[in-house]
């Protein structure tokens, strides 16, 4: 196999865990203060019985310290289809009156007081995602912890989809790392993630952000294996993620046979990944890892699961290439050479997303 040498230093790279460590954004206040002059003013209004401190509902996003409230209400809105945003959706069906309320609002009112919010500030700050979860508390001690961020407020199509990560507190930082889409009906599209503590966004939380993966229902791979870490803020932090692009997709399937068959496969085979994930010519019935990636399947469907867990955007942050090269998270280290696998596997993951390409989400800027 001919090597190239910008893949070989590629490969010495992929080696070692990459930690960052994060320089805090300031607040955006033209964007809080858009919010406060709109929906906050609305919500104050129309949901304080159930959606304040001590309301009858679990979700008290309307809390009179505007900030706290923005926090939490924008893990509803969707900002590149503001119309689908589960806000506008739940917010304006009257659901209020199921429950004693006299609520006014309808879709129409909540969809327009979004949009006066974009266009009065929200517009103006830093784009870290087009849909932004829920903040979930951080761990306080080094046992590590996973966080789990259901994503179908964001995107009703991909209903049962949640982003897990694991996060532990180490020496006056939160250590971040694996990072796993876990779909259900619907094959999902995610692309870039960013972080926030406290609704602040790191500045410095650019490796995720080069997360590009497009998953198979009922799937659950690894989109990244870098290691963050980003320091301790307060008693009581939390985390939100923000993703640039998230949808439904069903252009997860392989093209590329000639290629996968010749460069994939052999290597898959004489490193006897299907020991640990079952199948192969020996049908081996695999061990706790045919649980997270299942190769006891037809070729299509092996095929689709491996790509699940390519990225031809960085290689070193692909769970295909990474993890048997640099053996963490618990993966032996099956590779050791990257010359094995690169740029071959990187070139095949590349060929795949051409014929994969869909049409693509609207940015922020595309919302008007």
């Amino acid at each position: 196999m001919k090597r190239k040498a910008g893949h070989f230093f590629l490969g010495l790279f992929a080696l070692a865990p990459t930690k960052i460590v994060m320089r805090e954004a300031p607040p955006c206040h033209k964007g809080l203060q858009a919010y406060q002059n709109t929906l906050h003013a609305h919500l104050r209004k129309d949901c304080l019985p159930c959606h304040d401190t001590g309301g009858l509902a679990d979700k008290p996003h309307s809390v009179s310290d505007p900030e706290t409230s923005l926090q939490r209400i924008i893990a509803y809105v969707n900002w590149s289809d503001i119309p689908k945003s589960y806000l506008v959706k739940k917010g304006g069906n009257g659901h209020c009156h199921d429950h004693g309320g006299t609520c006014t609002s309808t879709e129409a009112v909540i969809e327009e007081q979004l949009k006066t919010w974009w266009e009065q500030g929200q517009k103006e700050c830093p784009n870290f995602g087009n849909v932004v979860t829920a903040p979930l508390a951080l761990p306080t001690d080094e046992i590590p912890r996973v966080l789990s961020y259901p994503l179908a407020s964001q995107v009703p199509e991909i209903t049962g989809a949640k982003l897990e990560l694991r996060a532990r507190y180490e020496e006056g930082a939160y250590v971040l790392d694996q990072p796993r889409l876990m779909t259900k009906k619907t094959g999902v599209k995610i692309q870039g993630l960013s972080i926030a503590v406290n609704g602040r966004w790191q500045a410095g939380a650019n490796s995720w952000q080069r997360v590009r993966a497009r998953v198979a229902p009922q799937d659950s791979p690894l989109i990244s294996t870098t290691t963050l870490r980003v320091a301790k803020d307060r008693d009581e932090d939390t985390l939100a993620i923000g993703i640039q692009t998230l949808s439904p997709t069903d252009a997860f399937d392989c093209h590329e046979w000639e290629r996968f068959r010749k460069e994939v496969l052999p290597v898959i085979a004489n490193r006897d990944c299907y020991r640990c994930h079952g199948g192969g010519p020996s049908a081996y019935p695999g061990t706790a890892a045919k649980e997270r990636l299942n190769m006891a399947v037809d070729e299509s469907s092996l095929c689709r699961n491996l790509l699940g867990r390519g990225n031809g955007m960085s290689a070193i942050d692909c769970a295909l290439i990474s993890l048997p090269l640099r053996g963490t998270f618990g993966h032996p280290r099956e590779i050791p050479l990257a010359a094995e696998i690169l740029p071959s596997w990187e070139e095949w993951i590349r060929a795949e997303e051409v014929h994969r390409r869909a049409p693509q989400s609207l940015t922020v800027n595309q919302i008007r």
